[in-house]
């Protein structure tokens, strides 16, 4: 199995939380990893979860897409393609930001529960 990149925030301060570059999709606090993320199983949640996403063209030509079950997921690029891939991504740091959070409420996606993943995060 393989994990997950992911890259780190635009902004972040020596005492924050954040994400490892060029790392196992993991999180870390100062310098002790506290989570580690299945990159297959992500990657198989998020194919899963686009299919829910229709990307329309707006008036003024740009193309929007969003995720209803996700809360503040949503895209607008120029293209149905660019617009689908930011999707992707802003789903994948919306997730990582969930399970971090040890928030409970991601949805289950053909069968796959990574609340679990949260479940299993230190308190």
């Amino acid at each position: 199995m393989t994990t997950e990149t992911l890259s780190s925030p635009k902004t972040e301060t020596a005492s924050s939380p954040s994400l490892r570059a060029n790392d196992p999709s993991s999180w870390q606090e100062g310098h002790s990893t506290l989570v580690s993320l299945p990159g297959d199983l992500v990657n198989r949640y998020i194919s899963v979860a686009l299919r829910a996403a229709l990307p329309r063209q707006t008036d003024d030509g740009q193309w929007y897409c969003a995720l209803d079950q996700f809360p503040g997921v949503w895209a607008q690029e120029a293209s149905p393609k660019e617009c689908l891939d930011v999707l992707a991504e802003v789903l994948k740091e919306w997730l990582v930001l969930k399970i971090v959070d040890r928030d409970r409420d991601i949805p289950v996606i053909d069968d796959i529960d990574l609340a679990v993943v949260s479940r299993r995060f230190p308190g």
